[in-house]
């Protein structure tokens, strides 16, 4: 099973981050630059993302004692719009998997809004990536 299992959870698209599977990857990064790994532990930031019919990824629940749950500012039903300070905002969900996912204990950021179409509501956290069990 790949690292980022991408799902059909009822109308929407449940993309689960938490994941401790090695993987071997090569290639092109999602905003450009190579990158070459091989066997290195994949991990997420513990987000369960559901997603819209236009392709944005909403919150749907956060892995107990994970990352994003620790951080404590991450709610249900808030917008992925960021990583990295890149606009991801409707872009494909693998995509933004392959974004969320690094090593473990790097860094990435996040840019969520609270209300989409309010731009002040955007807010940014730095997480850890980190083994969180799967349910």
């Amino acid at each position: 099973m790949d690292c980022f299992d991408v799902r059909r959870d009822g109308g929407g698209l449940c993309t689960p981050c938490p994941c401790a599977a090695t993987n071997r990857i090569s290639g092109q990064g999602a905003f450009g630059g190579d990158f070459r790994q091989a066997d290195q532990r994949m991990c997420g930031v513990g987000i369960n993302f559901i997603e819209d019919r236009n392709r944005a990824l909403y919150v749907k629940s956060l892995a107990k004692g994970g990352p994003a749950e620790n951080c404590g500012l991450i709610q249900t039903g808030d917008v992925l719009y960021e990583v990295q300070r890149n606009n991801v905002y409707c872009l494909d969900p693998e995509r933004i998997g392959g974004l969320l996912l690094g090593q473990e204990g790097t860094q990435v950021e996040l840019g969520f809004m609270r209300n989409i179409t309010d731009p002040d509501s955007l807010y940014r956290v730095s997480l850890r990536r980190a083994q969180v069990p799967r349910r």
